[in-house]
């Protein structure tokens, strides 16, 4: 099936998997491919929708005019989706939150989550000038962005 969340095509199938029953893979042209386990896919749509519309509006107040619509929107598709899929699979492993509300959290946008996945969109889109986005989403310093770079980096490559 074919959706659209705000103008961002988005196709939903479901898939079994026997570890994890039926699920729903997302994807998107923009190179989003992840499984929704134990959920349906009118559950994604509500929820991703619900997530995107205030996570876009968040970012877009603080992107103002600095930084294009277009990468605001897709940012948020990718932040919303990603945290998705990670609180459905902490959701999965974790007993006590099985009932753990899979909408995105806006104070989320301050974990190292959300921050690195911010840093990797816009160096894949901008490569000599990632930085500054990522600072005027993140609202980090030059030397805030600078230590967790360098984390990023040694974590990543540990």
């Amino acid at each position: 099936m074919i959706a659209t969340i705000d103008h961002h095509q988005v196709n939903l199938k479901y898939e079994w998997s026997w570890f994890r029953g039926k699920s729903v893979r997302v994807t998107t042209k923009s190179g989003i491919n992840l499984p929704m386990h134990r959920q349906t896919i009118k559950e994604v749509l509500e929820t991703t929708a619900k997530s995107y519309g205030r996570v876009q509006a968040h970012l877009s107040q603080i992107a103002a005019d600095k930084i294009a619509a277009e990468d605001i929107d897709l940012l948020s598709l990718h932040l919303v989706l990603n945290h998705f899929h990670i609180y459905n699979v902490r959701r999965l492993l974790k007993k006590e939150k099985g009932k753990k509300d899979l909408n995105f959290i806006l104070t989320d946008l301050q974990h190292y989550e959300a921050q690195s996945q911010i840093l990797d969109f816009f160096l894949h889109l901008y490569p000599e000038d990632y930085p500054a986005k990522c600072k005027i989403i993140t609202g980090q310093s030059d030397e805030e962005f600078r230590i967790f770079e360098e984390y990023k980096e040694g974590y990543e490559n540990k």
